[in-house]
């Protein structure tokens, strides 16, 4: 039954993003953040799905460059983007040393990053009920101050209104899918609606500075005494 759900939803889905080519919905640069060596299947297939839909995607692969440092990169990239989609499982990530006080995972500082730019943010995570290898959960390995960080970071992250939880690979591409069609119809809106607001702005302005004619009177026009008071 689950999986006939996700096909349906799928289905759907496809219809939606030829629909949206046809009426121009907004198209997004989007950063997906995740764990870089955990959830890479599931990255890829996010990746691809968003690009069928005519979005481009921004992964920390393609954001660190030789020479550069990860986590500047990485934040620089964010701030570039219309929105931001957080991937997580079991793993709480790499902790730079440099410029970090906080002691925070690059991960954590996407997060972060997007909150401080305003950029949209849709969360998904791994639901707690499904089974995953104990070589990529912190509280087995023993990373992440075993596994504590991540656990607090999840607990934050599920309390935010419309986090959503996936199952499988198939189950997290649709649940994207769907958020990300939505925010780009609300992102539309709101660039329109912005748009509407300063054009009506500029208008306003024009025709303050639009001098007003001279009041034509008769030749023969006396002013009464009363309406010079």
């Amino acid at each position: 039954v689950a999986q006939c759900a996700i096909d349906a939803s799928l289905f759907l889905l496809s219809n939606s993003a030829e629909e949206e080519r046809m009426v121009g919905v907004e198209h997004l640069r989007i950063y997906i953040s995740s764990v870089s060596h955990d959830l890479r299947e599931y990255r890829e297939k996010v990746c691809t799905i968003l690009s069928q839909l005519g979005h481009e995607t921004i992964t920390i692969g393609d954001a660190v460059v030789e020479g550069s440092s990860p986590l500047k990169k990485c934040l620089d990239e964010i701030t570039s983007c219309d929105l931001y989609i957080g991937i997580f499982a079991w793993r709480y990530g790499e902790i730079p040393d440099k410029n970090n006080p906080e002691r925070k995972s690059i991960a954590e500082l996407e997060y972060r990053q997007a909150g401080l730019s305003s950029l949209p943010r849709l969360i998904f995570l791994l639901d707690a009920k499904i089974p995953w290898p104990p070589a990529v959960m912190d509280a087995m390995t023993g990373d992440g101050e075993r596994g504590l960080l991540i656990a607090a970071f999840r607990e934050e992250l599920g309390k935010i209104p419309g986090t959503s939880f996936f199952t499988s690979s198939q189950e997290l591409t649709m649940l994207v899918s769907v958020a990300v069609v939505r925010m780009a119809r609300t992102i539309e809106r709101q660039r329109a609606t912005a748009q509407a607001t300063q054009e009506a702005q500029k208008l306003a302005a024009h025709v303050q500075r639009i001098p007003s004619p001279p009041l034509a009177l008769p030749a023969n026009f006396i002013a009464r005494p009363d309406a010079l008071e």
